[in-house]
Parts: structure tokens; C-alpha cells; sequence
């Protein structure tokens, strides 16, 4: 990209159509466009051609290209999108029909700020302090470029002199509609058009002329194939794997549907069973202009690795080769910008991000947070115009916050009644709360009887570890069983690892949490997968969904109840061992400090214990159905209010408030990297490295996919600290290049790192 020659303007903004258009011709296959966008797709052509050919006018000038030529320009000229703006609200103007001119405002908006956040269109749209930049902008255009662009959209008369009247005109339009309407479409539209634009944009610029990967086909009985190679579907007399045999069938036997629900327990196959369901969907609504990519998502990224390798898995027990990122994809913010292509083909980094960002693979696995960040945002992004059309797969539903059920289920609804959007919801336990109704897609029973609950209660920390914990770890031991006991904090964590090491063998102990590199907790997990006799882990929540894993025996401190069910499924996961036992605890009176469970919302707290209060045990179904009476009862507390403010400001378009939208509650940390081993170390010089280059002779774009490649491959090494109550940053190890910096230095790693417990400050040691 950076030596490469220069390109024409015309040829750029051809470029944007032809792909823009291609994606809204196709969406015809399976889009409601008035009722999922609220314009009919005469007019949705006619916002394309507007955006596509107008969007980048205010490169046609001469500050512009003396930017782009490295030459010296005046900073204020040469910005683009302020006339681009103005000319599609006046084209607008002239051809769209006068019902639907309350879009202009947000379509001014939309150019304006293509290469910024979204903003309230109603101040988006007010282009009155420009007026000096767009008359000597209108007075420098290009003559023959606007010759060539008028063969391909009427150019409309730009008169900044008018500049005043039509922002009152755009702003009356805005407001007469968007006051007195709950309109959601807009939203959507904006969103789906933006998507669109930042997508096509790029891709443009970036291929050129340069095809873009063809599409992979990939089996829809894939998964019968794997299964068949490894005797999957001749179960014999294993109750397991008969009662996952007929799981997988009658969940996978029907595809008539826009919403499915998948119920089934930890342990009964739904990973192999939601792939098989994708692919057969995939292979249902494929037809010569439209083949649906699918969207496989998972609340947390500890299980996102485990996924892709049953997905390669896949590809390689049944005699095909490794698949390439054009075929399966994982997509979080710790993976490789790699992109290569059955035919052989790879790709710069550059190009590989784009692919990567835009979700251009037949399978893509990745986070909620990638999903549902992709749908209530103001940033850019390339994802959104994916959606519509997909077959999303969302394993473990009810991680969820409920704060957020209505707003998503109502988005999710949408998007399959109109968007095209196929969704199958894998759970144990499916909140009503959201809204949605769906086809069950499995009905039977599931006589599972793994493990027993026992609730202890509330009891002081100093009780606890003399009394419930020692007997319950010399009982492991005993037996040569494993336990894995489960606490809310960190601090909680490493408090009962020091109490159980100070009468276990550390050789037998094990300890994960977020201070454990991430590199070192993946070594850990699959290390313990292979162990089969005495053992203890101690944990914090992160093992709660989805790492395969299995023990004897577990301890749990408090938390909500759909919580305690995951790690729950850690116990006797294959049931093939004796009954496995759960003592659930609510440690109180913990050193001095809160109790651990404060950090859990005490509305999921209080619900948990009052339908835990009637029953001291309880087996694995009815602590299942126990699960249902809990979302039942805090559907009544009250937790649609945030759902309904950010519903609000989608309606008005307050696109910096529905950016308060956050998944996951965000916290200050610190990243921390630890140069732990020689791959961290040439990860670091690497990082160095290419700081170091001059953009003057590297493309941005080139220099800042290598850039992020390059954070990518220190991720494993990064602990995201925060800081105590009691510590200041200085307790921390000194900032370089953007990361709190451990070297490879024997005595700072000392002072810095424990081989067990992970990163502490330096406050935490002699020093």
C-alpha cells in the first residue's frame, strides 16, 4: 500500500458504490427493508448512491492532494467530510421524497462524521461555523473531476451562502419527526449505512483493483462426519453418550425457525450440536446470491480458544486440511492478524486487519461483547452491516446482564423478524425476561444426577477455613479426588491457596486469576485436564463457563445463582464417576475487609438467597429448576429501567448515551507486561521495533495493522492490574511505550511476579 501508485479519486468513489450496492442487492435475498430499516429499497439505492459518490468530495480540492502528496498543506482545508456533507444534504434535498426528508439530518451526519463517532444529528447536522472552509473549498473544486462525477450522480449547486437556511430546514425536519416518534428503524439504518460505508471505504482504498477472497463452501454435514469418525453416533451402552446422542438428533432435526432455543446441560454436547445446527441452516437459506455466514458467540474469552479447536478439529478428523481464516475465524482482541485462503492466497497485515474487523469468514467465532458492541455504539465499525443476514449462535445466553435483557431481546427480535437474521440462544436455563419467544429445540429430559448441592450459608472466613475447608481438602486427598474451590475475589483467593498450602504439598495445588498471565492460565488449564487423582484448584469466577474441566468435589463462595450452576458443571462433567458434591458458602467477615460476595450485584444476591432459603440440599435438577424460579424473581426487581433509558435515546439518536451500553462493567486498570520467557522477549523488541518506524516512509494504515499485531502478541503477557484501595501507581513497575514494563531481569521479576499467585506490586513485597 504505501509505495503503490496513486488512484483517482472517480475510481475510488465507483469503487464504494459497486461494493455498497452489491451488499444492499444481496440483502434483498432476506431483508424487510421498511420494516427493519424503515425505507423501501428505492430509497435505500438512492442513500447509496448518495453517500458512495459524495462522501469524499472535499478530496477534489487542492489542500487535499498536496496532503495525500506530502506536500505542505494548510490543516484546515484540507479536511473532507464538511463538504461531502453539505452536498449529499442538498441532493438529498432534491430527490428524496418530501415525506422522508427527516433522514437528511442523519444522513449529513453519517458523512460528516465517517471518520469520527456518530453524533446526535440534530447538532450533526449543523454545519454553520464551516461556512469559511466550504466557500473556498465550492470556489477550489477540481473542474474535471467534477465533470467525471456528474456522468455518474447529479451534482447538486452548492451555495454556501444557503449553508444557514438549509441547517434550520435539516434541523425543523429532525425535530418534528424524531420528538413525537419511538422510531427505532432510523437508528438501525444509521447504523446498517454506516457500517456499510466504513466497510466498503476501506476495503476500497485497501484492495484497489485487487479481488476480494472468494467464498469458502464448507459441508453442511460436517459435523455428522466428524461424529461418524469418531464412533460419536454409535453411543453403545455409556448413558452419557446415549443421552448426548439423542440430545444432538432431536435439537439438530429441525431448522424451521428464526429464533431456536437450545436447553441443555454442561457436559451434553451443545458446542458440537450448535456448529451442526449453523451448518445445516447455512445450507437451508443458501441460494446462488446468498450464502449466510455464521456468528458463533461466547460470553468470555477463556472459552473462545477452546471453541475454535473443536472447530479445526472438525476440518482435520475428517480428512480435510487445517481451515484457513477465510473459512474460520476467531475474532477477539487477543487473536493474530493472520489471514490466508484455501487457494494459498495470504495477506499483508494490513489487509488481514480489514478482513479480520469486517468478519469476512464463512465461520466466525467471537465475543458478546464484539457482537452486542458492534449494535449500541457511536464508535465506527465494520460488523454491523454483517449481522442481518447471519446465523448467530449466542452460547450461554444468560451471561447477559439482566439490565440489558429487554434492550437486547427487543434488537434481536428485530433483526430476525426483518434483518434475515437467524439466532439459535444456547443455555441451561433461558430467561423469559427477554422478551423472545422461540422454537424449542430440544424437549426431552435429561436425567442427569451429577452432583449434589449443599448450601451452607453464611459463616465467618476464620470458620470456614477451620472447619469447612480443611475437612472438605483432607477428604479429597483422602479419596485421591479433585477439588476446585471457587472465591469472589482475588485477595479471597490467594488468603485460602496460603491456609490449604500450609497442609497440602504445593505440588498438588494450582491457583488461576486474572494477575496469572494469560499464557500461564492456559498452560494451567490444560495441564489439569490430563490429571486424574488428587488435586486442588483455587480460582476465582473465570472457570465459570465453558472451560473444560472436571472434579470430584467443589466449593463455592456465594454469587447469583446462574453463576454457582456454571461452576457446578465442573463437577462430575462426563458422569462417569461417583456422585460429585458442591458445598456452597457465604463468607462473611473476611479479614477486615467487605465481604467477598459484595462485589455481585446485591439484587442477583438477594434473589439467589431467598430461593436457596427453603432447602439446605439439592440435587442437579432441582438445583436446574431452582435456576428458574431465580430469573423469575429478579424479572420483578426492576432491572428494564436501563434497558428502556438506552431504547430512549435510540429513538432520539443519542448516540453518546447509547455508548454507555457496556456488557461488561469497565473498571481502571493498569496493563502490566511481564517479559516471563524469550517469546515475551522478542514480542517486546518486536513492539519496539515498530514504534520506532517512521510513518513518513511506512503507509498509516500498513504501520498501524503491524502496530496492533504486534500488541496482539504481547497479550498473553499483559495483566490488566487494579489498583488497591490503599496503592498508588507508583507502586507499579514504570510505564514504557504505553505498558507498566517487568523485564526478563531476574531480580525484577522477583520483585515484581510469583510463579503462582502472578503479578503484585511492588507494595507487596520488601521492596
Amino acid at each position: 500500500m504505501g509505495n503503490e501508485p496513486g488512484r483517482l479519486l472517480i475510481d475510488h468513489l465507483k469503487g464504494v458504490y459497486y461494493l455498497m450496492k452489491s451488499e444492499i442487492e444481496t440483502a434483498k435475498k432476506y431483508m424487510n427493508f421498511e420494516r427493519f430499516l424503515g425505507v423501501e429499497y428505492s430509497t435505500l439505492k438512492l442513500l447509496v448512491e448518495a453517500i458512495a459518490y459524495l462522501h469524499d468530495l472535499g478530496k477534489a480540492t487542492p489542500e487535499f492532494q498536496k496532503k495525500i502528496r506530502k506536500l505542505k498543506y494548510d490543516k484546515e482545508k484540507s479536511l473532507h467530510a464538511v463538504l461531502g456533507a453539505f452536498a449529499v444534504g442538498k441532493y438529498l434535498k432534491a430527490n428524496l421524497p418530501e415525506e422522508k426528508h427527516y433522514l437528511i439530518p442523519l444522513i449529513v451526519t453519517l458523512v460528516r462524521r465517517h471518520h469520527g463517532k456518530a453524533e446526535y444529528p440534530e447538532f450533526g447536522c449543523d454545519l454553520n461555523d464551516e461556512v469559511d472552509l466550504l466557500e473556498w473549498q465550492v470556489a477550489n473544486l477540481d473542474s474535471k473531476f467534477l465533470n467525471e462525477l456528474a456522468y455518474k450522480i447529479q451534482i447538486p449547486k452548492l451555495d454556501p451562502l444557503e449553508l444557514e437556511d438549509n441547517v434550520d430546514e435539516w434541523q425543523d425536519e429532525f425535530q418534528d419527526h424524531f420528538y413525537e416518534v419511538n422510531d427505532i428503524q432510523s437508528f438501525i439504518l444509521y447504523m446498517y449505512l454506516s457500517s456499510l460505508l466504513d466497510w466498503a471505504d476501506k476495503t476500497d482504498a485497501a484492495f484497489r483493483d485487487r479481488p476480494l477472497p472468494k467464498r469458502d463452501p464448507i459441508p453442511k454435514d460436517l459435523v455428522e462426519e466428524y461424529r461418524k469418525v469418531l464412533g460419536f453416533d454409535n453411543p453403545g451402552r455409556d448413558p452419557m453418550n446415549q443421552l448426548r446422542n439423542k440430545f444432538y438428533h432431536e435439537a439438530t432435526n429441525d431448522t424451521d425457525f428464526s429464533i431456536g432455543i437450545l436447553k441443555g446441560r454442561t457436559g451434553i454436547g451443545k458446542t458440537l450440536t450448535l456448529f451442526s445446527l449453523g451448518l445445516k441452516l447455512r445450507e437451508k437459506l443458501t441460494n446462488s446470491d446468498y450464502v449466510p455466514r455464521i456468528i458463533y458467540c461466547l460470553p468470555f474469552l477463556s472459552i473462545i480458544d477452546q471453541t475454535y479447536e473443536v472447530a479445526v478439529e472438525l476440518f482435520e478428523k475428517t480428512g480435510r486440511s487445517f481451515p484457513t481464516e477465510n473459512q474460520v475465524l476467531q475474532q477477539h482482541h487477543l487473536s493474530d492478524i493472520e489471514y490466508s485462503t484455501k487457494e494459498g492466497e495470504g495477506y499483508e497485515k494490513y489487509l488481514a486487519d480489514l478482513l479480520i474487523n469486517s468478519w469476512n469468514s464463512e465461520i466466525i467465532i467471537t465475543t458478546f461483547v464484539s457482537f452486542f458492541h458492534s449494535i449500541f455504539t457511536n464508535k465506527r465499525n465494520m460488523k454491523f452491516f454483517r449481522i442481518p443476514g447471519s446465523i448467530v449462535l449466542l452460547d450461554e445466553i444468560q451471561a447477559i446482564p439482566p439490565k440489558y435483557w429487554e434492550l437486547t431481546g427487543k434488537i434481536m427480535k428485530l433483526l430476525a423478524d426483518y434483518g434475515g437474521t437467524k439466532f439459535v440462544f444456547s443455555t441451561a436455563t433461558m430467561p423469559k425476561c427477554f422478551g423472545i419467544s422461540g422454537k424449542h429445540l430440544y424437549t426431552g429430559e435429561i436425567p442427569l444426577d451429577r452432583f449434589d448441592l449443599h448450601y451452607i450459608g453464611e459463616v465467618t472466613f476464620e470458620k470456614f477455613k477451620e472447619i469447612f475447608l480443611r475437612e472438605v481438602v483432607e477428604k479429597a486427598r483422602d479419596e485421591s479426588k479433585g477439588l476446585m474451590v471457587v472465591l469472589n475475589t482475588i485477595s479471597c483467593a490467594k488468603a485460602v491457596l496460603e491456609e490449604i498450602s500450609e497442609f497440602v504439598d504445593k505440588k498438588y495445588l494450582y491457583y488461576l486469576s486474572s494477575e496469572v498471565p494469560p499464557i500461564v492460565r492456559k498452560n494451567r488449564i490444560e495441564k489439569l485436564k490430563n490429571l486424574k487423582d488428587f488435586r486442588v484448584l483455587v480460582t476465582t469466577q473465570l472457570v465459570e463457563a465453558g472451560v473444560d474441566l472436571d472434579f470430584d468435589y467443589c466449593i463455592r463462595d456465594i454469587g447469583p445463582l446462574d453463576s454457582v450452576v456454571q461452576v457446578a458443571g465442573r463437577v462430575n462433567r462426563s458422569n462417569r464417576k461417583k456422585k460429585g458434591q458442591v458445598i456452597l458458602v457465604d463468607i462473611k467477615e473476611f479479614m477486615g475487609k467487605r465481604d467477598p460476595s459484595k462485589i455481585y450485584d446485591s439484587v442477583l444476591l438477594f434473589a439467589s438467597r431467598k430461593v436457596l432459603s427453603n432447602n439446605d440440599n439439592y440435587s442437579e435438577s432441582m438445583l436446574y429448576n431452582l435456576v428458574e424460579n431465580y430469573l423469575a424473581e429478579i424479572e420483578t426487581k426492576g432491572f428494564e429501567e436501563e434497558s428502556r433509558m438506552i431504547l430512549k435515546n435510540i429513538y432520539k439518536l443519542e448516540f453518546s448515551k447509547i455508548n454507555e451500553f457496556k456488557l461488561i462493567e469497565e473498571r481502571p486498570t493498569n496493563p502490566v507486561f511481564i517479559e516471563l520467557d524469550e517469546n515475551a522477549k522478542n514480542a517486546w523488541k518486536n513492539y519496539q521495533e515498530i514504534l520506532s518506524k517512521d510513518i513518513s516512509t511506512q503507509d498509516k494504515f500498513e504501520l498501524l495493522a503491524e502496530k496492533r499485531d504486534a500488541i496482539r502478541k504481547l497479550a498473553p503477557y499483559i495483566v490488566n492490574y487494579r489498583l488497591k484501595w490503599n496503592e498508588s501507581e507508583n507502586a507499579l513497575p514504570p510505564v514504557v511505550n504505553g505498558f507498566h514494563y517487568v523485564s526478563n531481569d531476574e531480580r525484577e521479576l522477583q520483585r515484581y511476579y510469583d510463579s503462582v499467585t502472578g503479578f503484585h506490586s511492588a507494595g507487596s513485597d520488601i521492596y
